[in-house]
């Protein structure tokens, strides 16, 4: 490995304080010098995390102060900068788009609004990235707000706050995407509006274009609502070929490969299709949860939302029904019903797989995973091996990489716990040791949840997966 210790921007100068912490850090540095014998990569992930525990320790140390001279005058003044994004990204050469929110956690947590988010810091709930995220969130989420509903800016930024710092306290590992999905979700619900605005905006300004370059190739981009993306998702969808597919002669093709593809059979079915009356089959399939009160037009209830989390306005949804194929899907929170096939069947069968992803919109991987979960496979939370059912109760949506990682996870398991189990006892008489289990899920999260739980994950696909599903990783 290279050494880069030398490679500092400054030195610790004459602060005497500044000169003991900089030793330390030197001293810690050499530590990730060298080789990493085989074996010890856990050891080095560790000694990582603390590296970037400790970093975040002095970036938090810093932002208030930083804020505070903004607020006197005095970054401007003794740093040449009139704000902490500037400061932050001339200054210490950090890019804007990691300086901004930065900057809009440093105004939060100086000017006091922002207290769950402050606390959660002091007990390491969140990370300083994850800090500024959900910052930045419940700015934008507060300056979108329904002013008429909602005239006093502080309630409205609370409770934004409450629901997103309640979340990683609930689920520490929920990535920032995910944050940032919540923080939508919270306020379309705050605001029941929202969504009817934001659609209706984004169909206005709603286009395509294609551009030609000299050579004759092309650039293709489009923009519109959220419900227009569900629509030519899906339909494009329909046309993509799984990966290592038959006519692909069994190449494996990246996913824009693929759907470019699809886009271009989507056409030529359309272009040949031009006098039908009726569409020979269903146009395409959307799985859209929309709970009961919300359909039936009751205030306060929860929003309409995708398999991948995006939020519809309602007026699309009902736009949509009357022209589709409806399946009902009806969870009773009362009795807890819940379907099941046993030990008789160890795939997933299309329904039960729907079922399963209810309430998941990302890859349930415990570590955090932002693979979006119509791409992912159906995993038995317990091994179909071990005993599992395909239940309910026992799938979860895991990506392909981790769906594979969790299997060598149980594998290594197994066979350690077979090793120790032959291995021969103490002279004592002793029992030996008995190997841990790896954890691999914990029970999933109620149908109806807001945001992906992080549980689990599987050895084979439990289900055949959608023809788009890529490679994850």
């Amino acid at each position: 490995m290279t050494n880069h210790t030398a490679a500092a921007h400054t030195g610790p100068g004459n602060d005497p304080v500044a000169a003991r912490a900089f030793a330390a850090v030197q001293e810690f540095a050499q530590t990730f010098q060298g080789d990493i014998p085989f074996g010890a990569a856990g050891e080095m992930i560790a000694r990582v995390e603390k590296a970037h525990a400790l970093i975040e320790t002095l970036t938090l140390a810093t932002l208030s102060p930083l804020a505070a001279m903004e607020s006197s005058g005095e970054l401007l003044h003794s740093g040449g900068q009139k704000n902490v994004e500037t400061y932050l990204t001339h200054a210490r050469g950090i890019g804007g788009t990691h300086a901004k929110p930065l900057g809009v956690l440093a105004r939060g947590l100086h000017e006091g609004g922002l207290p769950l988010t402050s606390a959660a810091l002091e007990e390491g709930a969140v990370s300083v990235g994850e800090a500024a995220a959900i910052a930045v969130c419940v700015k934008e989420q507060t300056n979108k707000r329904d002013t008429a509903q909602w005239p006093q800016e502080a309630g409205y930024r609370a409770r934004i706050e409450t629901g997103l710092v309640g979340l990683k306290r609930e689920r520490p590992r929920t990535s920032v995407a995910t944050l940032k999905w919540t923080a939508h979700r919270l306020g379309a619900g705050l605001c029941p509006g929202r969504a009817e605005k934001d659609e209706q905006a984004a169909f206005e300004a709603r286009g395509a274009r294609l551009s030609r370059g000299f050579e004759g190739d092309f650039h293709f981009t489009a923009w519109g609502p959220a419900s227009d993306a569900e629509r030519f998702q899906a339909a494009l969808d329909s046309f993509t070929a799984p990966v290592g597919s038959e006519a692909d002669g069994g190449v494996v093709r990246a996913k824009s490969t693929r759907t470019y593809d699809a886009l271009l059979a989507a056409a030529g079915f359309a272009h040949g299709h031009h006098g039908c009356a009726k569409a020979p089959g269903p146009k395409a399939y959307l799985n859209i949860t929309v709970p009961l009160a919300t359909f039936q037009g009751q205030s306060g209830s929860d929003a309409a939302v995708t398999g991948d989390g995006h939020t519809l306005a309602l007026s699309q949804v009902r736009a949509l029904a009357a022209e589709s194929i409806m399946r009902r899907l009806v969870f009773d929170p009362g009795t807890g019903r819940t379907l099941d096939l046993g030990r008789g069947h160890r795939l997933a069968p299309k329904g039960l797989r729907e079922a399963a992803f209810a309430g998941h919109t990302r890859c349930a991987w415990d570590g955090g995973c932002d693979v979006p979960a119509s791409w992912c496979e159906a995993d038995h939370i317990v091994e179909f091996s071990a005993g599992g059912t395909t239940s309910l109760d026992n799938l979860q949506p895991l990506c392909r990489t981790h769906n594979r990682l969790k299997y060598r996870h149980s594998i290594k398991a197994d066979h350690r716990a077979a090793a120790q189990q032959k291995a021969p006892k103490a002279a004592t008489g002793a029992e030996a040791p008995t190997a841990t289990a790896v954890p691999t899920a914990t029970a999933k999260a109620p149908a109806g949840s807001t945001g992906p739980p992080g549980e689990g994950d599987p050895p084979t696909d439990t289900g055949p997966p959608p023809a788009n599903a890529p490679p994850s990783g």
